[in-house]
Order: C-alpha cells, then sequence, then structure tokens
C-alpha cells in the first residue's frame, strides 16, 4: 500500500471516496464545509475513484482537495485518501451522505476517551416514510447494541460515518481492499488488538445517508450485507445477532416510541423481510465462496 503520507498538520482529515455521486455531490460537500468546527483546523479530501458523470467537475467548485485513485473500490480510495491526509484524525463519510453540522466535534469529543481509537455514529435515513423512519429507529438501535457489547466478533463496521485516530490506522490498517467489508474487517481487527471498549458509537455524530428512500433499496442493502459477511468470511469470521438480539433491540425501540399499532406491525414484517433478504444474500455468498470466489 506504500508508506508515502503527509505530516500531521490539522487536527482532522476528511475522507470521502466518489464515484458516478454527482446528484449528491453538492449536499456532501457543502455539509462538510459548514461543520461546527474551525475550517482552518480540518481538510476535505475526496478521492475520484473513475467517475463517468459530472462529480470531478461539481467537485472543483469547492475548496477541496481532489485526488485520482485508478484502482476501483472504495476502500482502495479511502488507503489513497489516508495517504495525502494531514490529520491527527480521520474522518470518514461517503459522497452519498450529508453529515450534520456537529459531525467533527462529536468525532473529536468520543475519540478524547481514553483507549478509545474507532468512533462510528448515527445514520439517519432520507427517506419520508413512518415505515422507513421505524426501521431506522431500529438500525440505529441495533448499532448502538452491537457496540456497546463486549462480544467482539459481532461488532462490525461502516465507514459511511467513522473517525478514527490516525494512530489506529497505521497500527491496524491499511483497509482490506475488496469490494465490501472492509470496514467490519477493520473493526474486528481493532477490537481483537485492543478491546471492544476501543471501539464506539456516538449518538451526536449524525449523518443523513441521501441515497436509501425506499423500503426496496433496504431490503437490497440486507442482501448485500448478508452476502459480503460470507464472502470475506475466509479473512475474518464475525457472529450475527441471534433473534433473542434483535427481538430485544425491537422491543426497545416500539417501548420508547408513539408508534401506531398499525405501524408496530407493519414494522415487525418488515424486519422479518430484512432478515429473510439478509439470509437470502448469506446463502448465495456461501455459494460463492464454495466456488471460490472470495472477493
Amino acid at each position: 500500500d506504500g508508506t508515502r503520507r503527509r505530516a500531521v498538520v490539522l487536527k482532522i482529515s476528511v475522507i470521502v471516496p466518489v464515484f458516478n455521486t454527482a446528484q449528491y455531490i453538492d449536499r456532501c460537500v457543502n455539509a462538510l464545509l459548514n461543520q461546527d468546527y474551525s475550517r482552518s483546523d480540518y481538510e476535505v479530501i475526496a478521492v475520484d475513484n473513475g467517475s463517468s458523470d459530472d462529480s470531478l467537475q461539481r467537485l472543483a467548485r469547492y475548496p477541496v482537495k481532489v485526488v485520482q485513485e485508478a484502482r476501483r473500490g472504495s476502500y482502495a480510495a479511502r488507503n489513497s485518501g489516508i495517504r495525502e491526509a494531514g490529520g491527527a484524525m480521520l474522518a470518514f463519510t461517503d459522497s452519498d451522505c450529508a453529515p450534520r453540522p456537529g459531525w467533527l466535534r462529536a468525532i473529536e469529543k468520543g475519540l478524547s476517551e481514553p483507549g478509545r481509537l474507532v468512533v462510528q455514529g448515527k445514520r439517519r435515513l432520507a427517506a419520508r416514510s413512518n415505515l422507513m423512519q421505524a426501521i431506522n429507529d431500529y438500525e440505529i438501535a441495533k448499532d448502538a447494541y452491537t457496540l456497546s457489547g463486549d462480544n467482539a466478533m459481532k461488532y462490525y463496521g461502516f465507514t459511511n460515518n467513522m473517525g478514527m485516530h490516525r494512530e489506529a490506522y497505521d497500527r491496524f490498517g491499511p483497509f482490506v481492499e475488496r469490494d465490501r467489508g472492509a470496514d467490519t474487517i477493520f473493526v474486528r481487527t481493532v477490537v481483537d488488538g485492543a478491546s471492544c471498549e476501543a471501539v464506539a458509537f456516538c449518538p451526536d455524530m449524525v449523518i443523513d445517508h441521501l441515497e436509501m428512500n425506499r423500503f426496496r433499496d433496504y431490503l437490497e442493502k440486507m442482501y448485500i450485507y448478508g452476502r459480503s459477511r460470507k464472502r470475506y468470511r475466509h479473512i475474518m469470521r464475525t457472529e450475527a445477532l441471534d433473534f433473542s438480539d434483535r427481538y430485544s433491540i425491537y422491543r426497545s425501540v416500539i417501548r420508547d416510541s408513539a408508534y401506531s399499532p398499525w405501524l408496530k406491525t407493519s414494522m415487525s414484517a418488515a424486519l422479518g423481510l430484512s432478515i429473510a433478504s439478509w439470509q437470502m444474500g448469506s446463502w448465495y455468498g456461501s455459494a460463492e465462496t464454495a466456488l471460490g470466489v472470495k472477493r
């Protein structure tokens, strides 16, 4: 992966891989440039991964550093951006996401805890439907539950809302350059090499995921997650949440909500479908692995 890197001259470097997301670029970059954080203390590095739309032309309008990475894949792009980074802390989001104004401040606060190496935050969906918002509430509760537990095998990662000390990347990185799952591989490497307490969920660290609007999008994402988990198991084995975990999370969400009876029923059915979609992806990923497909 190479050893070239910039000297540490800033508090935070934000790394954003970009691939054909022109429709979201403006919202993403404006959100990053309008953080409740001193502009002189952070930089934004956008890594273009071979976009064929007008993503690059849009990026050129803003005071962000643009890096080109020919190797395809968001993790290759992130590794490339990190080599150009001058921050003592690294922050990651995707170009179809818009961090809220307090995002960088929340990352800094989370990483100030003794022994803390990596923080991950709350991901809000852009979808406006009550059902999708209820599902989003469940997913946020699931992230908080899993990333505050003591079972390292259940930990996972998501680089659309992640922050870390540069020393964590230097010690446990780089990201494995594959199509999916390298964020979970990285987080699991951290908890295995340090402790579960080294990784935390920070609820004030919020991004809006602009792309996911429909229930079908959610089911497709669950399928991808299930498939990816099986395809990287030759690198890192993980343990999925069991039914009792999921039911406990579901119960806590509906207990703390004001959902109507209809919405509770709909949410329960939707989560059942999401588990089925995840399982189908797992079966397909297992079949691919058996055939020797390891990407």
